[in-house]
């Protein structure tokens, strides 16, 4: 599976993922459909939507307890955390040689957060949109402009 001059670009926000690929530079991109990951809605569903409760040390009163972050931040973290060791794991097969990254802020972040440091070293370009519901199409014209400078 090597392919030594290709570029993968990552399309990605906290519920889906996108791969298109460029095989050589300025050619058209196509959809990698083996390459797709979504957020199951199953991951998204709680037993309730209340945070858990405690007793106060004195007293019966009870309150709220911090929770660590809503069940659909943490849902979504650990479906970055999935595509990070999925283009990690294409990347160490040798499927692409540089990898563009076009995700919204806060999954840019979980991303970069994630990466190991050889998908790191891939990176070429780093676009903070949200496009992953953009064609091919519109996805290659983004690429032209963050190739410009």
């Amino acid at each position: 599976m090597r392919n030594p001059g290709c570029t993968w670009i990552l399309v990605a926000d906290g519920r889906r993922a996108r791969v298109f690929e460029e095989v050589r530079r300025g050619a058209a991109l196509s959809e990698r459909e083996d390459a797709a990951l979504a957020l199951h809605p199953t991951d998204l569903e709680t037993p309730t939507d209340r945070p858990p409760r405690v007793f106060d040390r004195m007293g019966e009163h009870r309150h709220a307890m911090e929770a660590g972050g809503s069940p659909h931040a943490r849902a979504e973290a650990a479906f970055l955390a999935r595509v990070c060791a999925a283009i990690d794991s294409a990347h160490r097969a040798g499927a692409f040689q540089s990898l563009v990254v076009i995700a919204p802020p806060r999954a840019m972040g979980a991303l970069r957060a994630g990466w190991s440091e050889r998908v790191h070293a891939a990176i070429a370009h780093e676009d903070a949109k949200e496009r992953v519901d953009a064609d091919a199409a519109a996805i290659g014209e983004a690429l032209k402009a963050l190739r410009l400078p």
